[in-house]
C-alpha cells in the first residue's frame, strides 16, 4: 500500500470499503518497454546535440535503424535547415533555463503537410544541473487536419450565413441572441446591441402585449416540441414589427443544434400582398364572368323566345292564312261539279281537290310540328308524353317516358329548350340508332338542377371521333352551356347511346308568382272561364 493511501486512511479514521491491492513499482525495464512501444517519438540529447537515446518510432521517422542514430548529432542525422538550427536553439534553451519547452512544427511531406507537437523536458544531474534533454514528439497531423477542416467549415458556414439573402439568428438556450446576420439587421433594423436577448426581441418585434403573448406561447411550444421529438422547429407566419414601424409577415422556423437554436426568417410580405392582389383580381374576373354569363344566358333565353314567337307566327300563317286559302280553293273546285263539264275536266278537278286535301294536311302537320300546342297548354310532363306518341306515329319509334317530378319548377324558356332538344335527340335515334325503342328520363338533381336523359340500345358511335359531325348535338350543347347547364354523351360502337342534359331550374324572372312552364296559359284559360 502506498504512503499516500495510508495517509488518507489515517486522516479519515475509517477503514476503507474496498480490498487492499498493492500497486507494483515500475522497474527500469518497464519504462524502457513503454518508451520502445510508444507511438510518440522519444529522443534524449546531450549538450552537444548528440542522440543518447532514440526509440523505435523516432528511428522509423528517420528511416534508419536505432544503432545508426545513437551518438550522432542532429545535423549528422540529415535533418535539413532551418529545422536543424531550430532544434539546436530549443535544446540549448532548455539546458540554459532548466524549464520545459512546448513547440509545434509543420513539415512538408510527400502528399501534404505534417503537424507535430513536441515537449522538451530537462533531466537533472545529481549536482542539480541539466544533464540531458528528453524530447517527446507526437504526430498530430490527423487531429490538426480535422481541426483545420472544422475551422474552414465554420468559416464557410459563417460566410454563408452572413451573406445569405434570408434573415438568420443563433440563440442560446438561456435566451441570449449570440448572432444575427447582416440580412436580419437590414430587414428588421435592430442592431445586435438592441436585441441582446429574446426578451428584448419580444418587446421590440411584438409591441402589442396580447399578440406578443400569443407569439411567445406559439413559438416556445414549437421549440419544446422540436426538442422532445428531435426534429426541426415547424415554421409558421408571424407579424413582426420593424424598427421603422413597418410590419412584415415573416415565416419563421428553426433547428435546435446542441445547446443553441438556429432561427431562420423568410419574408413573405410581398408574397402575401401578391396573393391578396391575385385574389382581388380573381374575384373581379369571376364577377365579370358571372355578369357575362348572365348576359349570355339572358341572350340565349331571348333567342329561344324570338325563335318561339317566329315559329308561332309561321304556324299562325300556315293555319289561319294558307289553310284558309287552300280551303277556299277546294270550295271553288267543288263548285265546278255543279256545272256541266266534260269527263276530262271532271277528272282534272278531282285531282286538284285531292292535291288540295294533301296540301291542307301538310300545312296542318307543319303548324303542329313548328309549335305543338301541348307545350304551352299542358306543361313539360304531358309534352313529353305527346312527343312519345308523335314519334310512334311518324317513325314507329316506341318511347318510354319517365318523369320523377311534376316539372312545375322549370321556367318556360327552359321547358321549350328541353322539348326541342328531346325531339332532336329522338329523331337521331329514329334515323341512326337502328332500333325501334328509346327511353326519356327527367329527374331532379339536388335542389337547383334537373337532368334530361335520352337513351337507346342501338349501334352507338364514338363521341370523340364522330361527335363533331353531329350538328344537332353541337347546337344542343351550345345552348345548354349558355343556359347554365351542360351536355354529356356516353356511347361506344355497339353499346348504345346515352345523352344527358343537366340544367338549372331557375324560376322565370318575367313571370312573378308563376310556378313554371304552362302556368301562364293555364292562367289565361282560367281567366276566360271566369269571364
Amino acid at each position: 500500500m502506498g504512503k499516500a493511501q495510508k495517509a488518507r486512511r489515517q486522516s479519515s479514521g475509517k477503514k476503507a470499503s474496498f480490498p487492499e491491492r498493492r500497486v507494483p513499482d515500475l522497474t527500469l525495464e518497464d519504462y524502457q518497454t513503454l518508451a520502445e512501444n510508444s507511438p510518440d517519438l522519444i529522443d534524449r540529447f546531450d549538450r552537444g546535440f548528440h542522440h543518447l537515446y532514440v526509440n523505435a518510432a523516432a528511428a522509423r521517422l528517420h528511416g534508419v535503424p536505432v544503432r545508426r542514430l545513437i551518438g550522432k548529432t542532429i545535423r549528422e542525422t540529415g535533418v535539413p535547415e532551418p529545422f536543424c538550427s531550430q532544434w539546436e536553439e530549443r535544446i540549448s534553451r532548455v539546458f540554459k533555463t532548466g524549464h520545459p519547452l512546448d513547440v509545434r512544427d509543420t513539415f512538408p511531406g510527400c502528399e501534404s503537410i505534417g503537424y507535430y507537437e513536441s515537449r522538451c523536458v530537462p533531466e537533472f544531474a545529481p549536482d542539480g544541473t541539466v544533464g540531458t534533454v528528453l524530447v517527446v514528439t507526437r504526430d498530430v497531423t490527423a487531429q490538426a487536419r480535422l481541426d483545420e477542416s472544422q475551422r474552414e467549415s465554420e468559416t464557410l458556414i459563417r460566410k454563408i450565413i452572413e451573406l445569405s439573402p434570408m434573415s438568420m439568428a443563433i440563440v442560446a438556450m438561456d435566451g441570449t441572441i449570440e448572432y444575427i446576420n447582416r440580412k436580419a439587421i437590414e430587414t428588421f433594423g435592430y442592431s445586435p446591441a438592441e436585441i441582446p436577448t429574446m426578451e428584448a426581441w419580444w418587446l421590440r418585434a411584438y409591441p402589442d402585449e396580447s399578440y406578443r403573448r400569443e407569439v411567445v406561447g406559439r413559438w416556445m411550444g414549437k421549440v419544446h416540441q422540436a426538442l422532445a421529438d428531435g426534429l426541426e422547429i415547424k415554421g409558421d407566419e408571424y407579424l413582426v414589427t420593424c424598427k421603422d414601424g413597418t410590419v412584415k409577415t415573416m415565416f419563421i422556423f428553426g433547428v435546435p443544434i446542441g445547446d443553441k437554436v438556429f432561427v431562420m426568417f423568410n419574408d413573405v410580405s410581398d408574397f402575401i400582398a401578391l396573393q391578396d392582389e391575385l385574389k382581388k383580381s380573381r374575384d373581379e374576373l369571376e364577377e365579370k364572368v358571372r355578369d357575362r354569363t348572365a348576359k349570355l344566358q339572358g341572350l340565349a333565353e331571348e333567342v329561344i323566345r324570338v325563335e318561339h314567337r317566329e315559329r308561332l307566327r309561321i304556324a299562325h300563317v300556315l293555319h289561319e292564312d294558307l289553310q284558309q286559302w287552300l280551303a277556299a280553293a277546294k270550295f271553288r273546285v267543288a263548285e265546278l261539279h255543279d256545272h256541266v263539264m266534260q269527263t276530262p275536266a271532271q277528272e282534272t278537278a278531282g285531282r286538284v281537290r285531292h292535291m288540295l286535301d294533301k296540301a291542307i294536311e301538310v300545312t296542318r302537320s307543319l303548324a303542329v310540328d313548328l309549335r305543338p300546342p301541348v307545350i304551352h297548354e299542358q306543361g313539360l310532363k304531358l309534352a313529353m308524353r305527346w312527343l312519345s306518341q308523335d314519334m310512334w306515329r311518324k317513325f314507329d319509334l316506341s318511347v318510354t317516358v319517365r318523369v320523377e317530378w311534376d316539372c312545375e319548377r322549370v321556367e318556360e324558356e327552359m321547358g321549350i329548350f328541353v322539348f326541342d332538344a328531346v325531339r332532336e335527340l329522338l329523331m337521331n335515334v329514329a334515323k341512326h340508332a337502328g332500333v325501334k325503342a328509346a327511353i326519356v328520363r327527367l329527374k331532379p338533381k339536388g335542389k337547383s338542377q334537373f337532368t334530361v336523359e335520352v337513351a337507346d340500345k342501338g349501334i352507338g358511335f364514338d363521341p370523340v371521333g364522330n361527335g363533331s359531325g353531329h350538328f344537332g348535338l353541337f347546337s344542343i350543347r351550345e345552348r345548354a352551356d349558355v343556359l347554365g347547364g351542360r351536355l354529356d354523351i356516353t356511347s361506344k360502337p355497339g353499346r348504345g347511346t346515352s345523352v344527358v342534359i343537366t340544367l338549372p331550374f331557375r324560376r322565370s324572372r318575367r313571370t312573378e308568382g308563376c310556378r313554371g312552364l304552362g302556368c301562364r296559359e293555364k292562367g289565361r284559360r282560367a281567366k276566360g272561364r271566369r269571364q
